[in-house]
């Protein structure tokens, strides 16, 4: 599924507001949109009915029938629009609308109040449903609604298709065999009720405890807004279970294990989100057996986010990995944990050194004191792992990008050494260390522009050490170093909770290690 969205509103030629953007879902042709708190809404020109109504209407012009989940504005902004522009071309067709029966008085009163504003009469049919009841589509196709829980009256929605199914008793009948039993009058047939489409605009682990068979459906749209803090698909962080919002991901991941539709397709992502690809950004926090099912509504443009680069080629250095070189405590002392130095990290080196004269930034480990390159084979080890254990990302980043980047378009000419750093800007490892990871992995970048992998607006988010597992947790100093774009147990969280400003116990003894060292990388 292709994504899109509110950041450039052109679709090839068209504008998303206006036109909308077409899209498929499996089979199924649909024009669509979802960022939570800007619009949602999912047109099916075939089954002649619309899931809720964000900005756009035009691909709806020709369908006659809308299913509100709720009155959220994001949900029905295009509504009156839409009914006053049918209403001129199809001035003898009336439109209907699905709602929650609780929601149908306030919709009535909104709709009063425009066809006031407007002077004029608007016609449509304000069908109020409760939890369970079902309305005809078409001789095959019958929608369900039920209750979701939500903040304000809510429901979800599932579309069957009925089909015949031979009963037991006749399964071994040939074709002959069964047109004779038919034109006999016999009913040799079941009719059974196949779940081809189940939309939830704020997901809960409740609505399947209730309703298992939705786990059953053809396709599956879930609004989920809130997966942020979780780094992969299981973990569980510290913190209080029954604190976590209802759409949550960790809690939905789990019930998502047993879904065993064809499309797991999740709508209403956060708009902070929305330049990220979140479709990399959800595979790790997905169970295994969902990964290759999963796609996003369109949320944002198609536009490449970063510059055109050719292909780099694997560097002819070698790649070893670092042997761990213990600083001895017996010279060596801890003055302070300094934290995140970023863009102040020459100032802060300057501070250091004029408070402690001879000093060394270390990492502290499990007791034992390490200098910054035995440090990053931690951190490397770190996305290596999660690489290797996420290959529909790692596949994903390489098909993608011709490089990748931390702080600056230039940090590719670091290639996969650690020491090439700039004095004045903050340090960039993590591209290093994902290129050191993809050469262990014996895989290397196919792709066609330079992906940022920083930032929450970066297309490579994902791969930010601060969303990314450390793959011994054990070894990060507690309590952790906190910022709030730092998850506790990330690669990032070891990095800056186990940094430690050391300084000499004997300047004398210190000086043969202080010789080989150079403070300004670190």
């Amino acid at each position: 599924m292709r994504e899109r969205g509110i950041d450039g509103d052109e679709d090839e030629g068209g504008n998303v507001i206006l036109d909308g953007i077409k899209d498929r879902i499996g089979n199924l042709v649909v024009n669509a949109f979802s960022v939570a708190s800007w619009a949602t809404w999912m047109a099916i020109p075939s089954w002649n009915i619309t899931l809720d109504m964000g900005l756009c209407i035009a691909p709806m012009l020709d369908i006659s029938r809308l299913f509100l989940s709720d009155l959220r504005e994001e949900h029905y902004q295009g509504l009156l629009m839409w009914l006053r522009k049918v209403q001129d071309i199809k001035d003898q067709e009336t439109s209907q609308i699905f709602i929650y029966k609780k929601n149908v008085s306030v919709l009535r009163n909104l709709i009063e109040t425009i066809a006031i504003i407007h002077n004029r009469s608007i016609k449509c049919d304000i069908i109020g449903l409760e939890d369970g009841e079902k309305v005809i589509l078409d001789s095959k196709k019958t929608m369900t609604v039920f209750e979701i829980s939500h903040d304000i009256p809510a429901l979800g929605c599932v579309i069957t298709e009925s089909k015949k199914q031979l009963k037991r008793d006749y399964r071994h009948l040939n074709s002959k065999e069964i047109k004779k039993s038919i034109k006999d009058g016999i009913d040799i047939f079941d009719i059974i009720e196949k779940p081809l489409l189940t939309y939830i605009s704020k997901a809960t682990p409740q609505i399947f405890n209730d309703h298992p068979m939705l786990l059953n459906s053809e396709t599956l749209i879930i609004g989920c807004d809130s997966f942020d803090d979780v780094m992969e698909y299981g973990q569980i962080n510290s913190g209080d279970e029954s604190e976590l919002t209802n759409s949550h991901i960790r809690t939905l991941s789990i019930i998502l294990e047993n879904f065993h539709g064809k499309n797991l397709v999740f709508c209403h992502v956060p708009s902070k989100f929305t330049h990220c690809d979140i479709h990399a950004f959800l595979l790790p926090r997905l169970p295994v057996s969902q990964r290759g099912k999963l796609s996003i509504l369109p949320y944002r443009n198609n536009a490449i986010v970063g510059c055109k680069t050719p292909c780099s080629s694997i560097s002819d250095e070698v790649l070893k990995d670092a042997e761990h070189e213990e600083i001895s405590t017996l010279y060596w002392e801890i003055a302070e944990f300094p934290g995140y130095f970023g863009y102040g990290k020459s100032k802060m080196h300057d501070h250091f050194a004029k408070k402690y004269g001879t000093y060394q930034i270390a990492w502290a480990v499990n007791g034992k004191l390490f200098d910054q390159r035995s440090s990053l084979q931690l951190y490397e080890d770190a996305y290596y792992q999660f690489l290797k254990r996420n290959p529909e990302l790692t596949d994903w980043l390489i098909n993608i990008a011709a490089d990748i980047y931390d702080t600056s378009p230039g940090n590719p000419e670091s290639g996969i050494n650690y020491d090439m750093q700039d004095r004045n800007k903050p340090n960039h490892y993590h591209d290093i260390a994902v290129r050191r990871s993809l050469l262990r992995l014996n895989k290397w970048f196919k792709g066609d522009h330079l992906v940022e992998i920083r930032g929450l607006r970066s297309e490579g988010y994902v791969l930010n050490p601060g969303i990314v597992p450390f793959h011994q947790p054990e070894l990060i100093r507690q309590p952790e170093w906190k910022a709030n774009w730092i998850i506790p147990g990330s690669i990032e969280s070891f990095w800056q909770s186990n940094k430690v400003i050391i300084t000499p116990k004997d300047d004398s003894s210190c000086k043969e290690f202080l010789e080989t060292k150079n403070p300004v990388s670190i």
